[in-house]
């Protein structure tokens, strides 16, 4: 399995041009399971390369 940093996760996800993800959509993305996807979620929230829109979807974009 190919292991992603949060850099290349959040890389990803703003080249596919999508403005908010779901776990189960990023999960598709990543191709990891969404229990791990959960956690990558998690860490980028946390690391602010992510903001948390509501339970279970993050945003990438900073525009409101």
């Amino acid at each position: 399995m190919k292991e992603w940093s949060l850099h290349q996760i959040r890389d990803s996800a703003l080249e596919s041009g999508r403005a908010v993800f779901s776990i189960q959509q990023l999960s598709n993305l990543l191709g990891k399971p969404k229990t791990i996807v959960r956690v990558y979620a998690a860490r980028l929230v946390q690391k602010n390369l992510a903001k948390k829109i509501q339970k279970g979807k993050i945003s990438f974009e900073n525009d409101d």
